[in-house]
């Protein structure tokens, strides 16, 4: 969450009907994007800076994955 609450980021792992996949929100929650550009994995964690610019997710079991563009690219820093 960012500092003022605003902006939001958030996982969904994976089940046995759902992918896993990262929502962002710019509006308190009242809306999500899904961030298609970050795939679906095994996500297990997501932290955001305090102005919601920068991200950081860490797939289960792998993967580094950070965003300097609240959520529309992604880079893979490997394991």
């Amino acid at each position: 969450m960012s500092d003022n609450g605003q902006r939001l980021a958030a996982v969904v792992y994976p089940g046995a009907d759902v992918a896993g996949h990262i929502y962002t929100s710019t509006d308190s929650g009242a809306t999500w994007t899904e961030r298609t550009a970050a795939g679906n994995k095994q996500w297990y964690s997501i932290a955001m800076s305090d102005n919601g610019q920068r991200l950081a997710a860490v797939v289960y079991g792998g993967h580094l994955y950070t965003s300097t563009d609240s959520g529309a690219t992604w880079k893979d820093h490997g394991n």
